[in-house]
């Protein structure tokens, strides 16, 4: 996984400027993976979920960031 990571940081050109943020950054990246995977395992879903720009963050910092 560590792997998937370093690719969507390539990616997405994501720099980490402080210290500890990019294990911070890479626990909640792992943690949104693993929640695509399971939505894209049910077969039930009528949609698939993919990686993107803002999978390094937590669902209220999006919100914060973009729907205010």
């Amino acid at each position: 996984m560590s792997f998937q990571f370093k690719q969507f940081k390539v990616e997405h050109n994501k720099h980490y400027a402080k210290a500890g943020e990019e294990e911070y950054r890479k626990a909640i990246f792992l943690r949104n993976l693993a929640k695509i995977e399971s939505h894209n395992a049910d077969p039930r879903n009528t949609y698939t979920q993919g990686v993107n720009q803002f999978s390094d963050l937590l669902d209220a910092e999006f919100a914060a960031i973009y729907l205010t």
